[in-house]
C-alpha cells in the first residue's frame, strides 16, 4: 500500500518536461529518419533493383489508366482523375514503399539473396526490425529507419501528453504482470523510456530542484544467488565476490570461446586491465557469450538460442550452439537443482511457490518451465517495495521533501527534492536500503549508491549524455 500511495503521488505531481528540448528532439528525429531512408534507396545493391521495381509497377498502372473523358469526348472522367491522383501520389512517395513488407521481402530475400531466418505466422519471410539488422548493411539501415520511426512515435505521444500542463503523470498498473511489477499504462510507457540523451534531458528537475536516484546493483542476480546457492553465481555476486564482467566470465568457460577470452582476462582474477582487454580484444566471442546468457537464462532452446545468433550476423551450426548450450548448464548446474527444488515445492502446494517476503508466486502449470525467473523476478521486486517502505518511513521522519518522480522502475528509484536537501535526501537511501538488508537477514546484502543529478539522460545514458551537452 506504501508503493500504491506513492505511485499516485507521482501521477498527480507529474514530472517536468522541457518542451524545447524535446521539439528539438523531435527535429533531429525526423531528419535521421529522412537520411536513413535515402541510405537506403540509394545504396549500390539496392537503387537498380528499385529503379526498376518502379518502372515496372508504373508500366502496369499506365495499362492501366481509364479514359480520360467522358463519352462526350470533352467531360474529364472522375475515375481518371482519382487514378491521376493516384499516381501522383505514388511518384510523389518514391514508387517502392520502404514501410511495405511485401515489398521488402521481394526486395531483400528474392532480389538480394539473403537467406530466411524466420517466417511469420502466415508464412511469409518476416521483415521486422529484429531480423534486418542481420540482412546486411541496406538492412541495417532499414533497422536504424524503423526504430527511429519508433522513437519518434514515442516522442509524440509525450508532446500529446505533456500538451497541457508541460507535466507528463506516468501511470503505472500496479498489478500490471504475472510477477508483481508494475505494467507501464497511458499513452507513454514510463519503464521504456528511448535510451537517447536529446529525449532523455527533457525530462528534467523542476527549478531548484534535483533527482536523486539510486537501483540496487545485480538485484535479481543476488536473489537468484541467494536461493539457488549455485557455486558459479556466488563467484560473481556473493560476499567477497571481485569485481567482474558477466559475459566475459561466463565466455571464458564456454568451447571455442574461453582460450581467445583467457589470453586477456583470468575469469578467477579479474582486473579492470584484463576485463578492457578482453571487451576490446573479443568482441564477438563476448557478443556469443551475451546472447547465449541472455536467452539460456529464460529456458531458450539450443535451436532458439541458434536463431538469435544468426539475427546477430554469427553464424554457428547447431551442433557448435548445442555444444554451448550444454556447457552454459553445466557451469549452472546449481540453478538447475533450484529448479527441480522450486517444481518440488510448486507440487507439494498445488501451484505455487513462497517469495522472499513468504507471499504466493502462482504459476500456471503451463509455464512452469519459466518457475526460476517468476521467484526471481517477483522476490526482486518485493525487495524493491520493501526499500520503498522504508524510504517512505525515513523521509516522513526526518522532515525530508521527498517526491516520487518515478519511484519504482525495475530496479531502481527516482525522487525529486529540494536542491538543499538533495544530500540528506541522499543519505536517506542508503539508511533505507541498510535496514532493509537489516530486514531481509540474506548472506548477501543488496547495494544502491545514489546519484544526484539534473535530468534523466545523466542517469540512463551517461556517455550520449556528455556528448550531446558538448554540442
Amino acid at each position: 500500500m506504501t508503493e500504491v500511495r506513492l505511485i499516485a503521488e507521482q501521477q498527480l505531481r507529474g514530472i517536468f518536461v522541457d518542451q524545447e528540448l524535446l521539439k528539438a528532439c523531435r527535429a533531429s528525429l525526423i531528419a535521421k529518419i529522412s537520411t536513413s531512408m535515402q541510405s537506403f534507396l540509394v545504396h549500390p545493391s539496392v537503387a537498380h533493383h528499385i529503379v526498376s521495381y518502379n518502372q515496372e509497377v508504373h508500366l502496369a498502372w499506365k495499362r492501366a489508366e481509364p479514359p480520360q473523358f467522358l463519352k462526350d469526348g470533352t467531360t474529364i472522367s472522375k475515375r481518371w482523375e482519382a487514378w491521376l491522383a493516384r499516381e501522383q501520389t505514388w511518384l510523389a512517395d518514391n514508387g517502392f514503399n520502404v514501410n511495405s513488407k511485401q515489398q521488402l521481402a521481394w526486395l531483400l530475400y528474392d532480389k538480394l539473396g539473403h537467406k530466411v531466418l524466420v517466417l511469420t505466422e502466415t508464412g511469409r519471410p518476416a521483415v521486422s526490425r529484429k531480423v534486418l539488422s542481420s540482412l546486411g548493411e541496406p538492412g541495417k539501415l532499414l533497422s536504424k529507419y524503423n526504430l527511429y520511426k519508433k522513437r519518434l512515435g514515442y516522442v509524440d505521444a509525450t508532446i500529446a501528453k505533456t500538451a497541457r500542463d508541460g507535466l507528463l503523470h506516468p501511470q503505472f498498473n500496479t498489478m500490471g504482470t504475472v510477477t508483481g511489477r508494475l505494467g507501464g499504462s497511458g499513452g507513454v510507457n514510463c519503464q521504456q523510456f528511448p535510451k537517447v540523451a536529446d529525449f532523455l534531458v527533457a525530462l528534467r528537475a523542476r527549478d531548484g530542484h534535483k533527482l536523486v536516484q539510486a537501483d540496487i546493483e545485480a538485484l535479481e542476480p543476488i536473489v537468484l544467488s541467494e536461493f539457488s546457492q549455485d557455486p558459479t553465481l556466488l563467484k560473481l555476486y556473493g560476499l567477497g565476490a571481485k569485481p567482474n564482467d558477466l559475459y566475459l566470465f561466463v565466455g571464458a568457460a564456454l568451447p571455442g570461446l574461453g582460450e581467445a577470452i583467457r589470453k586477456y582476462y583470468d575469469p578467477d582474477n579479474p582486473t579492470p586491465e584484463g576485463i578492457a582487454a578482453a571487451k576490446t580484444h573479443c568482441k564477438t566471442e563476448r557478443s556469443i557469450s551475451k546472447l547465449i546468457v541472455l536467452s539460456a537464462a529464460y529456458g531458450a532452446s539450443a535451436k532458439k538460442i541458434q536463431e538469435t545468433l544468426q539475427f546477430a550476423g554469427i553464424d554457428l551450426s547447431i551442433t557448435e550452439v548445442r555444444s554451448l548450450h550444454r556447457a552454459y548448464w553445466r557451469l549452472f548446474a546449481g540453478i538447475k537443482r533450484w529448479e527441480e527444488k522450486l517444481s518440488d515445492m510448486w507440487a507439494s502446494r498445488s501451484g505455487w511457490v513462497p517469495s522472499i517476503l513468504g507471499t504466493p508466486v502462482c504459476v500456471d502449470g503451463e509455464y512452469l518451465h519459466n518457475i526460476v525467473n517468476r521467484h526471481t523476478q517477483t522476490s526482486g521486486h518485493q525487495v524493491l517495495q520493501l526499500w520503498l517502505y522504508h524510504i517512505d518511513r525515513l523521509r516522513a521522519a526526518h522532515d525530508v521533501v521527498m517526491h516520487p518522480w518515478i519511484c519504482d522502475l525495475h530496479d531502481e528509484v527516482i525522487f525529486e527534492v529540494p536542491e538543499d536537501q538533495a544530500e540528506e535526501a541522499a543519505q536517506i537511501l542508503r539508511d533505507a536500503m541498510d535496514e532493509t538488508n537489516t530486514e531481509l537477514g540474506m548472506s548477501i546484502p543488496f547495494h544502491a549508491p545514489p546519484m544526484i543529478v539534473d535530468n534523466l539522460a545523466e542517469i540512463k545514458d551517461a556517455t550520449g549524455y556528455k556528448e550531446w551537452k558538448a554540442t
